[in-house]
């Protein structure tokens, strides 16, 4: 997920076909960055992830990236 400077953005990892997500999490990219909320999806298929930039100065985007860990159903 691409978060713009001073901004904020979400994401989700879903899990193939036939599992589930039995856990999950956020990496915000950046120590110019922090998660905002690291959960699973509605339908438990998946882990959805948001994180903000608080980059005091000129802001910088930063990529994020939100991972699921699967298990089969």
């Amino acid at each position: 997920m691409a978060i713009s400077g001073n901004g904020d953005a979400h994401g989700d990892a879903m899990c193939p076909d036939g599992s589930h997500a039995i856990s999950g999490g956020v990496d915000a990219g950046s120590d110019q960055a922090y998660v905002v909320a690291s959960r699973p999806t509605p339908d438990g298929k998946g882990w959805h992830g948001n994180a903000a930039s608080y980059y005091n100065g000129n802001p910088q985007d930063v990529a994020g990236t939100v991972y699921a860990l699967c298990q089969a159903d």
